[in-house]
């Protein structure tokens, strides 16, 4: 009889040490989710701007796509991360326009503007934008910035994740 009580008795502490720790630490589970997201975009970014600048020093020429990048064996392969359309990379090389914009990798969030918004403020902290709201910042106006979450082209497009190289 006294097992049987304090089987129960250990049974209930765990429920409500799960409890606990879902009520208390589920803001900080989320957190860290959005946080592993946004470095996984910047990292990857890295890599093919990384991948670009070998490519621009060893070819006469600029590479069109990030698969010129892997073809020509400076990329070993695409980076995944959550893209637009699952199963694909969206990543884009943008060339630098003189005195408009850099050189960029951009590529478009999955989801809607409100389902990215936790990692877009992310995104734009890291990079160190307190001040940047994701919905309303303009494709290509990343300032001094390194890197940043953009709102899409129209209020119901995804946002951007645009990175200087």
């Amino acid at each position: 009889m006294f097992s049987l009580i304090i089987s129960i008795v250990s049974i209930a502490l765990v429920v409500a040490l799960a409890a606990a720790t879902m009520y208390y630490g589920g803001d900080a589970l989320s957190q860290g989710r959005s946080s592993a997201d946004a470095t996984a975009y910047v990292t990857a970014a890295q890599q093919i701007g990384g991948a670009a600048v070998m490519h621009i020093t060893t070819q006469p020429a600029n590479p069109a796509s990030v698969a010129d990048l892997v073809t020509s064996n400076n990329l070993s392969g695409v980076p995944n991360v959550k893209s637009r359309v699952e199963g694909t990379n969206d990543w884009v090389l943008v060339d630098a326009v003189a005195g408009t914009s850099p050189r960029m990798i951009t590529i478009n969030l999955a989801g809607t503007p409100a389902s990215n918004q936790k990692l877009c403020d992310q995104i734009n902290k890291n990079a160190g934008a307190t001040g940047m709201n994701a919905t309303t910042g303009v494709i290509a106006a990343l300032g001094t910035l390194p890197y940043a979450c953009v709102a899409g082209a129209t209020g119901t497009d995804p946002q951007v994740f645009q990175f200087k190289f």
